[in-house]
C-alpha cells in the first residue's frame, strides 16, 4: 500500500537527462538455476560440497551409462526442488547472480529499491568525485512560473555545493 495519494502516484515526472541504462555483464551462474538450487541443497545436507554438473548429468534424460538407480534418483531431485520451497529453504534458491551496469540512475533510486531486499550485494560509483551539474534530476510537473523557481533554486544550490569544493 502507498502512502501516495492515487493522483500523485499516477503522475510520470520527466527526467531532465537522458534515460537510464542498463547493461548485463555476467549471468553464468544463472545459466542452470534448477540444478544450482539441487547442487546447493546436497551440500547443504551432504557430507561434501556437491558439483552442478552431477545434478545436470542426473538430470540428463538421453544418459544411458547402465546405472538401473538413475531415473529414481532423478525423481528424488526433481522432489526436493518442490520440497525445498514449499520447506521454505528458499536460501538454495538465491546462488545464481548477475553483474549489470546500471547507468544514469539516481543513488537515492538504488538504496531505495535494493535496499528492501535481504540478499543484494552492490558496488556504487562514489558520487564524491563526480560532476554536480543538475543535467540528471527530475522535474516535477509545475506550471511555467513555478517551474522557473524550482530550476532558480536548482541552481542556486549546485552553485553553492562548487562553492564548498
Amino acid at each position: 500500500m502507498s502512502a501516495l495519494p492515487d493522483a500523485a502516484r499516477d503522475k510520470s515526472y520527466p527526467f531532465a537527462s537522458t534515460p537510464p541504462t542498463i547493461r548485463l555483464l555476467h549471468d553464468e551462474s544463472a545459466a542452470h538455476p534448477f540444478a544450482l538450487a539441487v547442487a546447493a541443497a546436497w551440500s547443504c545436507y551432504g557430507s561434501r560440497p556437491a558439483r552442478v554438473e552431477s545434478v545436470l548429468k542426473l538430470m540428463d534424460v538421453g544418459l544411458d551409462d547402465g546405472d538401473e538407480l538413475r531415473p529414481h534418483r532423478r525423481s528424488r531431485a526433481q522432489r526436493l526442488y518442490r520440497d525445498l520451497f514449499d520447506a521454505g529453504h528458499h536460501t538454495t534458491f538465491q546462488h545464481a547472480n548477475f553483474v549489470f551496469i546500471l547507468d544514469g540512475v539516481s543513488r537515492l533510486a538504488i538504496w531505495s529499491f535494493f535496499h528492501h531486499h535481504p540478499h543484494y550485494n552492490s558496488e556504487q560509483v562514489s558520487q564524491r568525485y563526480r560532476e554536480v551539474s543538475g543535467k540528471a534530476m527530475v522535474t516535477p510537473g509545475l506550471s511555467e512560473r513555478q517551474e522557473a523557481i524550482y530550476r532558480a533554486a536548482t541552481e542556486r544550490a549546485i552553485d553553492g555545493y562548487r562553492n564548498l569544493t
